[in-house]
């Protein structure tokens, strides 16, 4: 006996009992034929045991009152009510197309007897004398309703019309909180619409309403409606009494102790901005999936003896945590809560919602998470009578008017529908699912199984979700369920819920990046091409000094021929330099490069103990200072000013930055001749086609930023003016024309709140801090080329950009890939996320570093191999990333 009854309550099978026989209600292809066998084989035993268990209190009439409690339910529809009384989310409307012969009068009847066999249909809402709201049953007169009709409208009129009325808030204190409405469309159709609020309605209620109503009107079947033996309001006090009278205990001590954790919020992710109160505005979104899929993802259900609901429901776990890569997930599901037979035909808010939470472990496989699943539900089940809104209650959860308490996504499972036809005496009405524009949680997941089907309404909130982000989470649930179908032990880390196609948009369109270069160049190669273009142009100026290209290469001839001499200068050879800024600063890089070997900056503002790191960790073979050059002048006019011989190659160092390390010690990136050249070139294809003559240098030569304005500028022969800092800008801005800027935005908000005009400029860079979008609208934007860059040192400078044109983005975009460099956003398992999930940033590419010097474990880690070119690498940024629609991308900070 004991074991017949685990295997039912395994299979979600339920046996009641009917009168004196049993009552079993299953889902659909549960129940086989071995085990109708074992029932029947235990029938006597099954029925004595039904009747020897502990029943729950009979619900009895209460004594006519001038108001009555509310139910735990109707509590908290009635403060969501209060708190926005022209939400009309919770309007629960049906549409019926009548054709055929139509009586009016019949109509009205049939409704007036609804209306007074249910006190729920004509309950208002008050306050008491104490403040607590009470319902209040109006006595039922024929007068109490009257059905509204209109004549002879278009069916784009009516379907205006009951939009509107639909949309129209009920005042719970004074309305009835039931309409009808009767649109002729012709002598032999008519459109029935039915509203009611769901504080006196739920989806069950819908259900009873209709069957008794065609019953009614059709004057058949119509020996089920005597007298209800309760009403709401007996059930209410019901309910009620056994909360105060501990009637609930273990439930209660059930579902604490489920949330007695920390509770986690459902952080999924949307491009716009959750407004402060939830205003219920909604959409729904209808699918279909194919019988195949079905039929293989029940056999995966039905085999490991659970139901298509707990299926569907993991289903849906799995999606979610793809989605936001939390392990703690809380999704509702409703229960009808009508267990007693008595409540079976009633109309009333009697549904109740189960808060199930689970944890989601990636290196687990589905199979595993259903079976948690099951646990779970059968659990949940057990303890399905206590009410949501108490739990909330007992919680003490605090208020957020964004969000809906504990859960903001929903989930259930029809398993058998009516066609929506009914057949009456020359009549026929046909059931209409109306435009559902509201919401009331983020996501509903309603699934509907119509025999070999199984149909998907998805409704959002509109205010948070665009339809093609919803349309993409629908696809990626259908993936995953055909991905499970076929291999139901497969890690959820091994599932990429992308579709092949999206996988190649992202992978490979997104990236379709590659434009030739001077691959066999190097930085002095090109800076020498220059030379010999614009030998009488200012290069570079400090103040009062001024160099020219010519005088500029013939001092770094000098520097880098004296270099090579004394200290026997090889490729991949590194010097430092620790000098102030100035024009020096340049000419000593320019013949560290000259010379064969890379450059390693040092501030000499840096404290001793991380220059002291730095010396040591690179083994310079000299450190460029003050003094070196007081003694390299007495000596230089014994070096030749012409031309060295290029001893680097392209794949030979150029310099080695060093970045502040997690750990508290700097890493050294060390980046090659020809990752350079490749940003000079992009640099070349984006900028060249706006005018301007003078670049501000005024990033610190130890930060990558520097990079581009020394080498962009020098490449292609305009003037680059060294400035002691970003702050300095200010002293010249205002005395130039034509100038290009690259900064940090904290600098540019500092110029624009200290007055200085930017009307000199004509393209302004920032980079290394996200920048604000009221920072963009305070800049002229249609005389002002603005960009926004991205890129960490391990991939020369820049990796990604954005012009900004508009300012409709909420963050502004760090943009594309810049020529020659992928840029893949992964879950930590490194699959391909979706379009407007968050992942972690890899770039890939030509601007990829060598690594970190002296660190090849970091380098390791941190430079993967990349799965998407073979041979290749890719670096792990770190940082937080996810891909626009339209295909730019936005930086969402350190992971």
């Amino acid at each position: 006996m004991n074991q017949l009854l685990e295997k039912l309550n395994s299979l979600d099978i339920k046996i009641g009992l009917k009168g004196e026989n049993l009552d079993i209600q299953a889902p659909k292809g549960v129940i086989t034929t071995e085990i109708l066998e074992e029932i029947r084989g235990k029938k006597v035993e099954l029925i004595n045991f039904l009747k020897d268990f502990n029943v729950k209190p009979i619900i009895t009439k209460v004594a006519e009152n001038e108001f009555y409690p509310l139910s735990s339910t109707q509590k908290r529809m009635w403060l969501l009510h209060q708190m926005n009384p022209d939400n009309v989310a919770y309007h629960i409307p049906m549409v019926f197309e009548i054709e055929g012969s139509f009586s009016l009068d019949k109509l009205q009847k049939a409704l007036q007897f609804l209306l007074k066999r249910h006190e729920s249909l004509r309950t208002k809402f008050s306050i008491d004398s104490q403040g607590n709201p009470v319902q209040v049953i109006q006595h039922y007169t024929d007068d109490l309703f009257n059905l509204i009709t209109k004549d002879s409208e278009k069916p784009e009129e009516i379907q205006k019309s009951i939009e509107e009325i639909i949309n129209t808030p009920f005042d719970l204190s004074k309305d009835l909180l039931f309409k009808a409405n009767v649109f002729k469309e012709s002598d032999d159709k008519h459109i029935l619409l039915i509203i009611m609020h769901h504080i006196i309605s739920d989806g069950w209620s819908l259900e009873v309403f209709a069957k008794d109503f065609f019953a009614i009107y059709n004057n058949k079947n119509s020996h089920h409606l005597d007298g209800l033996s309760i009403q709401y309001k007996d059930y209410a006090v019901w309910q009620q009494n056994r909360i105060g009278s501990n009637g609930l205990k273990e439930d209660k001590e059930y579902w604490l102790a489920v949330f007695s954790e920390e509770i986690p919020v459902l952080q999924l992710p949307s491009f716009k901005p959750r407004p402060k109160v939830k205003n219920g505005n909604g959409s729904t979104i209808l699918t279909q999936f194919s019988s195949s899929s079905l039929s293989k993802f029940q056999k995966v259900c039905q085999d490991n003896h659970a139901t298509l609901f707990m299926g569907l429901k993991t289903l849906v776990d799995v999606l979610l945590f793809k989605y936001t890569n939390q392990k703690d997930i809380i999704i509702g599901t409703p229960i009808a809560n009508r267990e007693l037979q008595e409540l079976e035909n009633q109309i009333g808010f009697y549904a109740n919602t189960l808060a199930l939470r689970t944890k989601v472990e990636k290196n687990q496989s589905f199979l595993s998470l259903l079976q948690s699943n099951k646990t779970q539900l059968l659990e949940a089940y057990k303890h399905q009578e206590y009410p949501f809104d108490e739990l909330v209650s007992n919680l003490k959860f605090p208020y957020d008017s964004s969000r809906n308490p504990l859960f903001d996504v929903m989930i259930s499972l029809q398993e058998k529908s009516d066609s929506g036809v009914i057949a009456l005496e020359n009549t026929t009405i046909k059931k209409i699912i109306p435009q559902d524009e509201t919401s009331k949680f983020d996501l509903t997941f309603s699934f509907h199984q119509e025999d070999d089907k199984l149909n998907l309404e998805l409704n959002y909130d509109s205010d948070i979700y665009e339809e093609f982000f919803i349309k993409n989470l629908i696809a990626h649930f259908s993936n995953i369920l055909e991905k499970v179908a076929k291999n139901t032990d497969q890690l959820i880390s091994e599932i990429e819920i992308t579709t092949d196609e999206e996988r190649h948009q992202l992978v490979y369109d997104f990236n379709d990046t590659k434009v030739d270069y001077p691959k066999d160049k190097t930085i002095v190669e090109l800076f020498e091409e220059q030379v010999l273009k614009t030998p009488d142009n200012v290069a570079v100026v400090f103040e009062n000094v001024e160099l020219t290209y010519q005088e500029l290469n013939e001092q770094a001839n000098q520097l880098g021929a004296y270099l090579r001499e004394n200290y026997q200068i090889q490729p991949d050879d590194l010097i430092a330099i620790k000098l102030e800024r100035s024009e020096k600063m340049i000419v000593a890089i320019l013949g560290i490069l000259k010379s064969g070997a890379a450059y390693v900056p040092i501030d000499p503002a840096y404290p001793q103990d991380r220059i002291d790191y730095i010396e040591q960790d690179t083994q310079a073979k000299v450190t460029i200072t003050e003094e070196f050059l007081t003694e390299f002048n007495n000596v230089k006019n014994n070096y030749d000013n012409s031309n060295l011989e290029i001893i680097s190659k392209p794949d030979s160092l150029a310099y080695v930055i060093y970045t502040s390390g997690t750990t508290g010690q700097p890493k050294g990136v060390m980046i090659e001749n020809r990752s350079a050249v490749e940003l000079i070139n992009w640099s070349k294809q984006e900028f060249d086609n706006t005018q301007f003559n003078v670049v501000y240098s005024a990033t610190s030569y130890c930060f990558d930023l520097s990079i581009y304005e020394m080498f962009y500028s020098l490449s292609i022969g305009k003037k680059v003016r060294i400035l002691k800092n970003g702050l300095s800008i200010k002293d010249y801005v205002n005395t130039e024309e034509s100038i290009l800027i690259n900064t940090v935005p904290s600098v540019v908000n500092k110029l624009l709140t200290d007055k200085i005009s930017l009307e000199g400029v004509s393209i302004l860079n920032m980079a290394g801090e996200p920048i604000p979008v009221d920072l963009t609208n305070k800049l002229p934007l249609f005389k002002l080329s603005v960009y926004n860059l991205y890129g960490p040192s391990e991939d020369t400078t820049y990796s990604t950009y954005y012009k900004v044109v508009d300012r409709d983005y909420v963050t502004l975009p760090i943009g594309r890939p810049i020529s020659n460099t992928q840029v893949y956003i992964l879950d930590q398992d490194k699959k391909v996320v979706p379009i407007g999930v968050i992942g972690k940033l890899y770039v890939a590419g030509s601007g990829l570093s060598r690594g970190y010097l002296n660190k090849p474990e970091l380098t390791a880690e941190k430079f993967v191999d990349n799965p998407f070119e073979e041979g290749t690498k890719m670096y792990d940024t770190g940082d937080l990333a996810r891909w626009l629609p339209d295909g730019n991308i936005e930086f969402l900070g350190r992971a």
